[in-house]
């Protein structure tokens, strides 16, 4: 590394593409050849991200490296930000770059299987990658699917990752409830253990969020009590009447339940 190249002004509000446009403006390197690293790792976000996503500390000086990428490295960069498929054939120190890997996956929401294994186990490559893609925790190492912090971002991202995650979080409150909030939470609630699957707060979360005609019913998944518990059961018939055939006798047969199926 050469020494000291330039002086940004900027701030939490900055986008990294602001940053690049101001070295660019600064040095001459172009933007589209910069890679910015923060201490030892390298700012893996897309250009359109603030700063603030990076720095914990505020309105303070902080020293950036900037590395010129390669012709190639940069090829494949840019093949990859058009079309994430090219990931299928690249070479091995292609899908074991970080960058590179996350590029794909924003321009096409997958890639995280092509990775490479020691990548698929590398926890704050698997942060950026359930941010863009939960369902990518299918793809990252048991280790991961059991960390809390990967997992929350996963299901909040997609609640139906909540399959992918490890029992004992399947049966954490706060990723069930993470997960059915979620916008396609309700699909979510099978993979949740059989006790927050009796879990009122669970249900009525789920209840409310389910949409018409999901690909499985909210209310088919409760304990029994719960398919017993008017309010539940009137939550779920409001999003989706033919939830009804799931609830209790008593309440099939209820004239006000039946009335709002």
């Amino acid at each position: 590394l050469g020494g000291p190249l330039c002086t940004v002004d900027a701030d939490v509000a900055s986008t990294v593409r602001d940053i690049k446009a101001a070295i660019e403006l600064s040095t001459g390197v172009p933007a589209r050849e910069q890679q910015l690293v923060l201490g030892s790792a390298p700012l893996l976000l897309d250009d359109d991200q603030r700063l603030a996503a990076v720095l914990e500390e505020r309105g303070v000086a902080v020293d950036l490296t900037m590395v010129r990428r390669d012709p190639e490295r940069l090829g494949w960069l840019e093949a990859l930000q058009a079309e994430w498929w090219h990931l299928d054939t690249a070479p091995a120190w292609v899908r074991a770059d970080p960058e590179l890997v996350l590029a794909a996956m924003r321009s096409g929401r997958s890639g995280c299987h092509c990775a490479s294994e020691e990548l698929r186990a590398d926890r704050a490559f698997a942060l950026q990658a359930v941010r863009i893609n939960g369902l990518s925790l299918g793809f990252v190492s048991p280790e991961l699917q059991a960390d809390f912090g990967v997992v929350i971002e996963a299901v909040r991202e997609d609640g139906r990752a909540l399959e992918y995650a490890s029992p004992e979080l399947r049966d954490d409150i706060d990723v069930v409830l993470a997960a059915v909030a979620s916008p396609s939470g309700p699909s979510s609630l099978p993979f949740a253990s059989a006790a927050l699957r009796a879990d009122r707060a669970v249900a009525l979360v789920a209840a409310n969020g389910c949409t018409p005609f999901p690909e499985q019913g909210v209310l088919e998944c409760l304990s029994e009590d719960l398919r017993s518990d008017r309010e539940v059961v009137l939550a779920c018939v409001r999003q989706d009447g033919s939830a009804l055939r799931h609830a209790s006798q008593d309440l099939r047969a209820a004239r006000d339940v039946v009335l709002e199926a």
